[in-house]
């Protein structure tokens, strides 16, 4: 194998790394985009025909527990990712330090927490706990409207 060849295929690699990286979030924006309009549309149903609220809430807890599940699933790909891309990228253009390889795989550790985007996945599991919690309560002790 040529290192032309070589680095053509670390080249193509790297592109999948991010590429991952987006596929996870997309995913992950359009489960909870599917997520947020079920639930403004399950709630407003209940509270504007006042039915039996206990099936809808137990729809909307199993939602929320299967967005927990597809968050903490999803939580730690797109780091594994970034980093094979960063190693990838430190291969390729022989650079080695943080600063210099930014142009090629941003969100280093040299970011701040609420700047950089992988401290939001945690948002995404607190948002889904909190929901699921929310919704079996509700499931058990349905509102009176």
């Amino acid at each position: 194998m040529t290192n032309d060849t070589s680095n053509q295929t670390k080249l193509e690699a790297f592109r999948q790394h991010w590429e991952q990286i987006r596929h996870i979030e997309r995913l992950r924006l359009t489960f909870t985009s599917f997520y947020a309009l079920i639930v403004a549309a399950l709630i407003a149903y209940v509270t504007q025909m006042k039915p039996d609220g206990r099936p809808f809430f137990i729809i909307l807890a199993v939602l929320s527990i299967a967005g927990l599940f597809l968050c903490i699933r999803t939580s730690r790909t797109p780091v594994h990712h970034r980093d094979k891309a960063y190693h990838l990228a430190k291969e390729l253009t022989g650079l080695d330090s943080d600063e210099e390889l930014k142009n090629y795989v941003p969100f280093t550790k040299g970011y701040a927490p609420w700047y950089n985007p992988y401290y939001i996945r945690t948002l995404y599991i607190w948002l889904f706990s909190l929901a699921s919690i929310a919704f079996v309560y509700l499931a058990i002790c349905p509102p009176s409207f």
